[in-house]
């Protein structure tokens, strides 16, 4: 028995769950037909792990979440935003546990990449606080970034030490991350800065060796 005037655990994460839940958002009334019980459950379990201020079932959230640049159909029923990769793996163990679909995303901010929304009814595992530089090699042309690294965050990286590489943009925005178009691709990320042009050479390249 817990102790007096202490309520268990399991009460305590349903009062987590029912306060992240608004009363007539579009999350909620699928929730009345479906996922309730579940989705309730993984709400509470992943505030633990993240944190409740990175837990978000709001209607107004959701709602933007499933805003897209085309007409959509899925619906958002949370979105949840881990901050590290030990706290991801244990979204992802709650949603196997819970038989709930998550559908990750870096930035959301490439909109020509099919913006954020999933293409099923989801949770979205928001990946944006994943945003440090790991590693660079400037000589192998190489950088390790965790998934919510942008597009202006590492021109600003490679600036700021005036590595002669430049970044390979999509079609996003400068604020889109880097892993948004490549979750399901391996497409590079860095290429050697072009040369300053000289006369009678094109621009970008060097003058013809005589």
């Amino acid at each position: 028995m817990p102790p007096t005037g202490t309520a268990p655990a399991s009460v305590g994460r349903g009062i987590i769950a029912n306060s992240m839940l608004s009363a007539h958002s579009p999350a909620s009334e699928r929730l009345n037909r479906h996922l309730a019980p579940s989705l309730s459950a993984a709400l509470a379990e992943w505030a633990l792990i993240v944190g409740r201020d990175n837990v978000h079932a709001d209607s107004t959230t959701t709602r933007e979440a499933g805003t897209a640049t085309f007409a959509t159909s899925s619906t958002v029923l949370a979105v949840v935003r881990p901050g590290t990769c030990d706290e991801v793996q244990g979204c992802v163990r709650v949603a196997n546990e819970f038989r709930i679909a998550i559908y990750p995303i870096s930035s959301g901010k490439n909109w020509g990449y099919g913006s954020r929304a999933p293409v099923r009814d989801g949770v979205l595992l928001d990946l944006g606080r994943l945003n440090r530089i790991l590693d660079f090699d400037e000589d192998l042309a190489y950088v390790t970034i965790e998934p919510g690294v942008t597009q202006r965050q590492l021109h600003n990286f490679l600036s700021a030490r005036q590595a002669p590489l430049c970044i390979q943009p999509t079609a996003g925005t400068t604020d889109g991350a880097h892993a948004d178009p490549r979750l399901a691709r391996a497409d590079p990320v860095m290429e050697p800065a072009p040369r300053p042009a000289t006369p009678g050479s094109k621009s970008g390249a060097s003058a013809p060796e005589r």
